[in-house]
């Protein structure tokens, strides 16, 4: 898996697989892999929110953050859609 100008491109077939979120691929940091397990897309979880609070914003929300934090709690981050559910990281700021 590889990153192209800010965008997710697929590398292989097994890559092409991954369940990727509509939209957000300017959030999505990598893939990772794990011994017996099928890889699955990280996303910054920051920028996940920051999206979806543009799309509130767009939409006449009066709390565009709050309703994208809301929102990626119960239904992004709060998920399951098999073994290839997306992981969602908090970055430090190291």
């Amino acid at each position: 898996t590889q990153m192209k100008n800010g965008k997710f491109q697929p590398k292989n077939e097994d890559d092409e697989k991954l369940f990727r979120m509509k939209g957000f691929d300017d959030a999505a940091i990598g893939v990772a892999r794990q011994h017996g397990r099928p890889p699955f897309i990280v996303y910054d979880t920051v920028e996940v929110i920051r999206i979806l609070a543009r799309q509130f914003k767009k939409s006449g929300s009066e709390n565009p953050t709050e309703d994208a934090l809301e929102w990626f709690a119960y239904n992004i981050q709060g998920a399951w859609v098999g073994e290839g559910t997306p992981a969602f990281i908090e970055k430090y700021g190291v």
